[in-house]
């Protein structure tokens, strides 16, 4: 997480994909805009446009692009940033996730 804090931003090229979105939800935590393949559990964490960019799995030239428009675009990234720590917020944290698993209990249990 510290070296997480000195970056410009985060990228998470994964060519596979992967069930769940911890490294986008630490970079989010860190406020930090995140390039990332669209696939798997990133591409539902990842707002295009909004938290970061997504790319296609396996495209280096997509990827570079994404790379090059948030180093020419610091205040999009830092925008992007905070979009991202707002979603956090908003989605994954505590108050946001224990009601839909008590939701999901009482369901099963048929209260």
């Amino acid at each position: 997480m510290e070296a997480m804090k000195n970056c410009k931003f985060a990228i998470f090229p994964s060519v596979s994909p992967e069930c769940a979105s911890t490294v986008a939800r630490e970079a989010m935590s860190q406020r930090k805009a995140i390039i990332a393949s669209s696939i798997g559990g990133l591409k539902e964490a990842v707002v295009d446009g909004e938290t970061g960019i997504l790319v296609p799995p396996g495209n280096p030239g997509r990827l570079s692009e994404a790379i090059s428009y948030l180093l020419e675009n610091p205040e999009m990234a830092s925008k992007m940033g905070e979009g991202g720590h707002k979603r956090l917020t908003e989605k994954y944290s505590v108050d946001a996730t224990i009601p839909k698993i008590i939701k999901v209990y009482e369901s099963l249990t048929g209260n």
